[in-house]
């Protein structure tokens, strides 16, 4: 094993222990460690390369002519080069230069890579991890793969290593943003909004300058979404020196560096200038706004407060309409307050909102009143004052009088006996827009699906829409930056679209409704699983594969009940931010972590009444609907997180089988 300096090796080969890497682990015995890269090579039929990036170019240059002719390199440095040709060229060189592809021109020999959600400590304790090998040569990759697989550490394959590194390399561009937004406490909406920016420029960026290594598989992979999340959300040391910055960036990135990390700035800095600096070689800054103002921040020529100045509004609205807002717990609340304000500075919408509050009485008084008179919801919703032009009301045949828009906000639960209650007293060319988290009906003597917007349609006789997305609603009615995405038809978008957006909630459109609701209610079911992971104390590595897993099994179950749903759905913010809201914040996550510390001992009736005080908890529920479905089609092999979850959920196995189940298990 090549290591940087004489002296690290003489300890490592005497004391068993690499101190400045791994303190606390013991090496292999059979491992030794050496300063010469020559002698770490000699006679190797493969190589395998785990060196930084301002070390690469030395330890190649002693391999040259030294290494066998027939060897293959294993490159997992994500990391990018100089490109030598690159003055030559000009400022746009051939692309950009990735190391395996150094790797393979200087020394002669074919290169192949191992790239995913693999933070090091976490590995070297036995946590489970995944991985993506890209390999060209299918006999090498089944060497390569009985190699590196491990039941706690997964790895698939790939045909294409320029693929694999591309995703892996450039996703830290996305983990610079992430750490500004733990810089400046954005909070969960925020963070998980602007992952999924990167992510959707990730994807661009491979379309528009490697459309021959663009796949989607690559992204959903463990190089791709697990490797943004554990690098986003785990203590990457990009993500560490990017909040650090953003908190003092005047004292540039050289001093953070040093602070956090004793020693030189992460290499996914020099990835952000080198892509950003490719980008405006090819005069493409309008196309990528999230790489254009990462770079802004990170090189102090926009303030890190400037990040989530990327939402613009895309879509006009016309004809003026009375709205009604159905719900007013501290998401209806919440989501009024963005209609209400749009009413008042739109000519399209009539100025006053009705609002239905469920009529309840606090400290002597009607709830409605306290909302009329001090425009603030003192139970659901305190400390935000609602504007002026919002009207609670508490008869719901009133509120929804003449409404030419119902958005409906309410638990689940009651929606059924909300829309018998006005059948009959909506106008028959009302729109109605869902907001209603979780619904999901399903027969599980059949299987069959009944989603909230199809129940709304069946008993109303109206159209209607859906909004789903990173949407935590205090964060939102404090008008921390969130995004979501309505999933309407198009003689609906415009209009919808100028009701619900603003500059701190920005919406996004799909013609997918079905798409977009299902991934609002199956991410419950995902957020249970990253709920153990945390009960269990595993690390980012783990929570971020089986994240990826659930994200996967999510659009694949969605593709088999809804082929027509858009594939392009799971990276709108109904999808993967929603996904990573809910699992790093959300109630079902909280209390499969309590299911989980408990080992057992506590049902999911008593930890709702423990944790929630009186809000409801949707995964189980949705967890059992889930597998009726699955269960129906005969499709257990295809689905075997959502199968492990509710064996779990049903405490057939342990919350730890889940994750024992997911590294031997694979979906066909």
């Amino acid at each position: 094993m090549w290591v940087p300096s004489s002296s690290m090796a003489a300890e490592i080969n005497a004391t068993g222990f690499d101190d400045a890497n791994l303190p606390g682990l013991r090496l292999p015995k059979n491992l030794r460690a050496t300063a010469d890269a020559a002698e770490a090579a000699a006679g190797a039929d493969l190589l395998i390369l785990v060196v930084a990036r301002e070390n690469m170019a030395e330890v190649v240059e002693q391999l040259k002519g030294k290494v066998k002719s027939t060897a293959t390199a294993v490159v997992m440095s994500k990391i990018l080069m100089p490109d030598p040709l690159s003055k030559e060229k000009g400022d746009k060189g051939s692309g950009l230069h990735f190391g395996s592809e150094f790797v393979s021109q200087a020394l002669g020999i074919p290169a192949a890579v191992l790239m995913g959600g693999t933070l090091a400590a976490d590995v070297a304790r036995g946590y489970f991890a995944e991985a993506t090998l890209g390999c060209k040569d299918p006999k090498v990759s089944e060497v390569l793969l009985e190699l590196f697989n491990k039941p706690n550490f997964s790895v698939s394959s790939l045909p294409s290593p320029t693929a694999v590194e591309l995703f892996a390399v450039l996703k830290a561009i996305i983990a610079v943003g992430a750490g500004f937004c733990d810089g400046l406490e954005l909070g969960h909406n925020s963070k998980a909004a602007v992952i999924r920016l990167g992510a959707v420029e990730l994807a661009k960026f491979a379309r528009r300058f490697y459309p021959e290594e663009a796949s989607k598989e690559a992204l959903t992979e463990a190089c791709g979404i697990t490797d943004i999340i554990a690098s986003s959300y785990g203590d990457s040391r990009t993500r560490r020196c990017a909040e650090a910055f953003a908190r003092e960036p005047q004292k540039g990135w050289d001093q953070v560096a040093r602070e956090k990390l004793r020693s030189g700035e992460p290499a996914g800095i020099a990835v952000l200038r080198t892509c950003a600096a490719f980008v405006r070689s090819h005069r493409a800054e309008s196309d990528f706004p999230f790489l254009a103002r990462v770079d802004e921040i990170s090189a102090s020529r926009a303030a890190p407060a400037s990040l989530t100045e990327m939402a613009i509004p895309r879509v006009r609205a016309s004809k003026a309409l009375k709205v009604a807002v159905l719900g007013s717990g501290n998401w209806g609340c919440a989501i009024a307050k963005i209609i209400a304000r749009n009413a008042l500075r739109r000519t399209e919408f009539q100025k006053d909102v009705a609002m239905w509050v469920h009529e309840e009485t606090v400290e002597g008084r009607k709830l409605t009143d306290i909302i009329n008179e001090e425009h603030e919801n003192v139970k659901y919703l305190p400390g935000v004052e609602l504007p002026h032009n919002l009207h609670a009301e508490s008869e719901v045949t009133t509120c929804v009088r003449d409404a030419h828009i119902l958005v409906f906000v309410l638990p689940h639960q009651f929606l059924p006996g909300l829309l018998k209650s006005i059948k009959g007293a909506v106008l028959a060319d009302a729109v109605g827009v869902s907001l209603v988290k979780g619904y999901l009906e399903i027969d599980r003597q059949t299987g069959s699906l009944t989603t909230g917007t199809q129940l709304i349609e069946a008993e109303l006789g109206i159209p209607c829409a859906v909004l789903n997305g990173a949407n935590v609603a205090t964060d939102v009615a404090h008008d921390h930056f969130a995004e979501a995405t309505l999933g309407c038809t198009s003689d609906q978008s415009q209009v919808l679209w100028n009701l619900l957006n603003t500059p701190q909630f920005s919406v996004r459109t799909t013609p997918d409704i079905l798409g977009v609701e299902l991934f609002g209610g199956l991410k419950n079911v995902v957020a249970l699983a990253a709920g153990f992971s945390d009960g269990l104390g595993f690390p980012p590595n783990t929570k971020a594969a089986i994240l990826r897993r659930g994200l996967q099994e999510m659009a694949r179950l969605i593709k088999e009940l809804y082929p027509s749903s858009s594939p392009d759905t799971l990276l709108e913010s109904c999808g993967l931010a929603d996904l990573l809201t809910t699992s790093y914040s959300g109630r079902n996550r909280l209390c499969a972590e309590a299911f989980a510390v408990a080992s057992g001992t506590k049902s999911w009736e008593d930890i709702e009444k423990e944790l929630l005080q009186g809000q409801k908890l949707q995964g189980p529920s949705t967890c059992a609907d889930v597998w009726a479905m699955i269960e129906k089609r005969g499709l257990e092999n295809k689905f075997p997180l959502f199968t492990a979850i509710q064996r779990a959920v049903t405490k057939e196995i342990t919350p730890e089988g889940v994750f024992k189940c997911i590294g031997l298990v694979s979906a066909t």
